[in-house]
Formats: structure tokens, sequence, C-alpha cells
């Protein structure tokens, strides 16, 4: 378990007097991140933390417990191993873990788009298995191999979710088939974000990859707008090229031309369906109106991201994208 960096203090005035504790308690659980993993201050490299081998077992050792984890509004959960949350156990022994009032979920997967790593990643997550988001953000989607049956996340976790972000890092990796089968079962579902990050100091140089992300990103448009939900794509200019094959000079002309080809490949498809509710063409809002590309910097002013990301990880991207732009401006 780790604390956000602006709670620290107030964490270490609360070891000073247990009635400040109790005050502050609900401040300090409204955010709980949970991760085997802790930052080496020599080489600054993540590794697995012996003192938070335990965490998963989830002993409610303090008589206070329950209560605390009704404060609980937003949790971060880390890929681990199976055994450090206990997934591996006897059903008998795998206790649960309840957060009554979530509102956001935040899973932080491997590269492969596992949340468990080792041996035995097909188990579900014990910790997700009581948990019922509104809001769930995936980090580290692998583009397009990520497949909402395949990351041990149990089916129930998807129940009440009404928004789905997804964070894609923006650089080149194995391309899979993958999300579209997820979402019909969200059935709560009234929104989707997908925000890309930028991930090295120069835009991607391979044509190809633009040319399968442009495809991919049409496909998922077609399957969220047949569930009439709203698509949100946000900083899709990291994933334009410099290749001589497909130029792309800069961040928004990337994203403009993302845009014209997704919505044209919306708009085609809609053209062959047929429309049974005997609506015609001028009363029937276009398909193509529920997808929308954003820059990063729209998506910041004008939603309330906090909601969906976490502080830390956006300042890191507004420098990145920065970088960036900054060479193709001068």
């Amino acid at each position: 378990m780790s604390i956000e960096g602006h709670q620290r203090t107030l964490a270490s005035c609360c070891l000073l007097s247990s009635k400040l504790y109790k005050i502050a308690s609900p401040i300090l659980w409204n955010r709980l991140r949970l991760t085997a993993r802790t930052v080496d201050p020599e080489d600054g490299k993540k590794k697995i933390s012996e003192e938070k081998k335990s965490v998963g077992k989830i002993r409610d050792r303090q008589k206070n417990s329950k209560r605390l984890r009704e404060h609980v509004r937003t949790l971060s959960l880390f890929h681990h191993s199976p055994y450090w949350c206990h997934s591996d156990s006897d059903e008998e022994d795998r206790k649960l873990f309840e957060l009554p009032n979530l509102h956001t979920l935040h899973l932080h997967l491997r590269d492969d788009g596992c949340i468990h790593d080792g041996p035995h990643i097909e188990e579900n997550c014990r910790i997700l298995e009581q948990l019922k988001p509104k809001t769930l953000v995936i980090h580290n989607t692998d583009i397009i191999s990520l497949d909402l049956d395949k990351i041990c996340i149990p089916n129930g976790i998807f129940k009440n979710v009404e928004i789905i972000c997804l964070i894609s890092p923006a650089y080149d990796r194995i391309l899979y088939p993958g999300i579209y089968n997820g979402l019909p079962k969200l059935p709560s579902l009234i929104r989707v974000f997908w925000l890309f990050t930028p991930s090295s100091s120069k835009i991607t140089d391979c044509g190809y990859w633009y040319q399968t992300y442009k495809q991919y990103l049409a496909t998922l448009a077609l399957q969220t707008c047949s569930l009439e939900v709203p698509f949100t794509i946000i900083n899709s200019g990291v994933l334009g090229s410099c290749g001589t094959k497909d130029p792309i000079p800069a961040i928004n002309s990337c994203q403009n031309a993302l845009a014209v080809y997704v919505k044209q490949s919306v708009e085609r498809q809609e053209k062959f369906k047929v429309n049974d509710k005997n609506q015609s063409a001028a009363d029937k809002r276009p398909v193509s109106d529920l997808v929308n590309f954003v820059s990063l910097k729209q998506f910041l002013e004008e939603e309330d991201w906090s909601v969906y990301l976490e502080k830390d990880e956006v300042e890191r991207w507004v420098q990145a994208t920065h970088r960036l732009i900054a060479p193709m401006e001068a």
C-alpha cells in the first residue's frame, strides 16, 4: 500500500495522534494504491518490496478496517503475482476485498495486458472479485492486444461500469485482435475514452504502425457507435508517422487525418445498416458524431480529468508531448 505524494505529510502527522488519525483517515483512504513494488532509491527502478509481500493477505487486523475501506473512492491496483494477492489459495482461504463506495478503479497492467505476473496468470484476481466501480481506467493498454476476457478480471466487475478509459503508450508493439469483444459485456456503459501517451523523444517513424492504428481505431469506433456510446480519442497525434511512405509532419495533422479516416469509415458502415426504427435519415443523428478526436491539451481543459487520471502521470504526458511538438514548431 502506498500514499499519494501530497498526503505523506498528513500521514506523518497522523502517527502522532490517534485523534488526528481518526479525523484524517477518510482523506488518506480516499485514494488507495495497492502494489507489490517499491522504487529503488539507488537506480530509480521499481522492484518487488519485501515489506509489501503480505499486503495481499488483507487480514482485518485493525478493528476499524471495515469502516476505513468505506472511505475508499479510488483504487489503483498494479500488476502482481497471484501469490501476492492470494488468488492461488483454496476457495475457503480466498477472503474477499470489499470496497462498498468505490467509484474509480485504476488497473496498471503488464506489457502483455495481464494483471497477474508469472505462472497461473489465468486466475481471476481475488482483490477484484467483489469490486463494482463505475469508472474503469486500464493503464498500459497494449493498443489492440487487450481482451477483457483474458486479463484476470472477474466478469462481475463490468456490470456497473459506466465509463471506461483506456490508456496506451504510443510505441511499437505486437498487435492482436482484442478489445472489441469486451465492450458488449458492459451493460451500463455510457462513454469510452482512449488516450495515447507519448513514450519517446520523437514521433514514431514507421508508416506501418500509423496505418494499423487507424484501422483498429475505426473498428472500435464502429463498436461503440453500434452501442450508441460516445467515443473520445485523446492525443492520437502521437501515433503520427514521419516516414516517407505516409509523411505526417506534425501531431495535429496526424490527429486530423485519423479523425477523417475513422469518421468516414463509420459513415460508410452506417449506410449499409437497415433502419429498423422507421426513422428518416434527416431525423437521425449521424453516428459519426459520437466519435470525437481531441488533443491532450483540449481534454485537460474541457474534462474533469482528475476522475479518470492521476496527477503525476498527467504531468509526465504534458511534458513529453511538449518535447514532441517543440522541435516541429521551431
